[in-house]
């Protein structure tokens, strides 16, 4: 449905990231290259939401907590 890849820059070691059957999407490396952001559309009000997660697979994070509209195109 909406899972994110990440691999090694030659195209091995791919794995999922997060796959959950969940719609994930517009994934994006955080400076450093050690997190993830990415868009994901919760239930039940289905409006995306920003998130985060390691590299690793941990510490998946909504930092759009508490917000009333949909976070599609969120601008810095």
């Amino acid at each position: 449905m909406g899972e994110i890849r990440i691999a090694d820059a030659d195209g091995g070691n791919a794995h999922y990231l997060i796959d959950d059957g969940n719609i994930n999407s517009k994934p994006a490396w955080s400076l450093d290259g050690r997190t993830i952001f990415f868009h994901r559309m919760v239930p039940p009000d289905y409006r995306f939401r920003v998130f985060k997660i390691n590299v690793n697979g941990a510490d998946l994070t909504e930092l759009t907590i508490g917000s009333p509209r949909t976070s599609e195109f969120p601008s810095n």
